[in-house]
């Protein structure tokens, strides 16, 4: 990490530019699902949206498809106020209130509300700091610290309470589907599209060297660029740019 990263991370400073560093064992955080660019990058401008971080995980780590909101339905929250402040998670209990909403948001809240111990732009946090306008137009914001409730759930899958991104971490790493999802994802970005279902014998190949491996993530590349369908995909391509007119591709 950076300088600027240790401020966020609440690290000492590196003394070069960028350094390795390793959580200590007692972190809150751990690999990718820790890392303060995807949880900035699931969030809004100034606040978490637990939504969009669960949306990431059912989506990109567990290759479910979430669909669209409903249209005409009001996706906005109700603000806080002096008279009811109310955290993130309080407010968006509006989405399982209205049942347009809420089989999606049943999905997805409850694992983004097991992230909420960090702010948007991934600082560790101990409460939610909101802003209450007092309607005045000079007059300076109120602050208030709200008590902030962490647990989460991957619905779906047993045993998934969890309230940091390391534990939501480990639940995902012991789940096949996850595990199979990262091969799936794997062989979309090395293929450039999506598998068929005459790709499903490839797939079922890569993710059982996946596992056999211990689930090492270099030993699914290996196996993916050994494979006979990338090899042969790679010929074609080659012989396209050379442009060979008998090419498959």
């Amino acid at each position: 990490m950076t300088s600027d990263l240790a401020t966020l991370y609440k690290f000492p400073a590196p003394s070069g530019q960028f350094e390795l560093v390793r959580f200590p064992a007692g972190a809150r955080r751990a690999g990718l699902l820790g890392e303060a660019s995807f949880l900035a990058a699931n969030a809004g401008p100034t606040e978490t949206s637990p939504t969009a971080r669960g949306i990431f995980i059912r989506e990109q780590l567990l290759c479910q498809h979430v669909p669209p909101p409903p249209p005409n339905v009001d996706t906005n929250l109700p603000e806080a106020t002096a008279e009811k402040p109310l955290t993130r998670r309080q407010r968006m209990s509006a989405h399982v209130e209205n049942p347009l909403c809420a089989s999606c948001h049943r999905l997805m809240d409850p694992i983004g509300f097991g992230l909420e111990s960090f702010d948007a732009i991934g600082r560790f946090r101990e409460h939610e700091t909101i802003l209450l306008d007092s309607g005045e137009r000079r007059a300076k914001r109120k602050t208030i610290d709200l008590d902030l409730d962490t647990r989460g759930e991957v619905v779906g899958i047993p045993n998934s309470e969890f309230s940091d991104s390391k534990q939501l971490g480990g639940i995902l790493a012991r789940t096949p589907v996850c595990q199979e999802c990262i091969v799936r994802q794997m062989f979309r970005y090395a293929f450039g599209r999506l598998e068929t279902s005459s790709d499903e014998e490839t797939i079922h190949r890569l993710f059982a060297a996946f596992r056999d491996s211990g689930f090492h993530f270099k030993e699914l590349l290996v196996a993916l660029v050994r494979s006979p369908e990338f090899l042969v995909g790679l010929e074609d391509n080659t012989k396209v740019a050379r442009g060979d007119q008998h090419a498959t591709r």
